[in-house]
């Protein structure tokens, strides 16, 4: 089977989804993407082999919409893009009074559609365990709409997170 750039779909795994962190490096030339693969039409050869991809770039800056509307109008059905959250939150904010920031950049990626995946909130390394801001942090998104599905950070959700980071604070990641 092809798409419409005639590059073939990968194998399925049921429940696993393999990718990568990112689709688009210069030094994959050559050795990943045949020579002949247009830049353009680099993401739909990586989702030929592959089925999920991290975008890294809405960590650093807002995405347009127009951006996340050809990330996700360009890989096949049933492809799935984790991203990471802004770095405004994590790193500038650090989890508190960040409503607004969340609901701003959950917005915007909810453009991904059904191709919209696992988020990560990827901390700074000097963020110590804080679990009373970690608590407010995912109290404060009980439900964030994304185009039309909730997702991320429910209530009964959460508390498995909040669980995790004391088993964390507790072998000495606290301080």
């Amino acid at each position: 089977k092809t798409n419409d750039a005639g590059f073939g779909t990968p194998p399925s795994v049921r429940g696993v989804l393999v990718g990568t962190s990112g689709w688009h490096y210069g030094s994959w030339r050559g050795p990943f993407y045949p020579e002949d693969v247009r830049v353009r039409h680099q993401p739909r050869y990586y989702a030929s082999r592959f089925h999920t991809t991290e975008i890294n770039n809405s960590f650093y800056r807002l995405p347009t919409e127009k951006a996340v509307a050809e990330w996700r109008d360009t890989v096949p059905d049933g492809f799935v893009f984790a991203w990471k959250a802004s770095r405004y939150i994590t790193h500038f904010k650090r989890l508190k009074d960040c409503e607004d920031s969340i609901k701003l950049v959950f917005g915007r990626m909810g453009g991904l559609q059904d191709r919209f995946g696992p988020v990560l909130f990827q901390l700074p390394p000097q963020f110590h365990c804080d679990l009373e801001r970690l608590a407010g942090f995912l109290s404060a998104g009980e439900v964030l709409e994304a185009g039309d599905k909730s997702v991320a950070m429910r209530r009964g959700q959460h508390e498995a997170i909040v669980i995790a980071a004391a088993g964390h604070c507790l072998e000495g990641g606290a301080r």
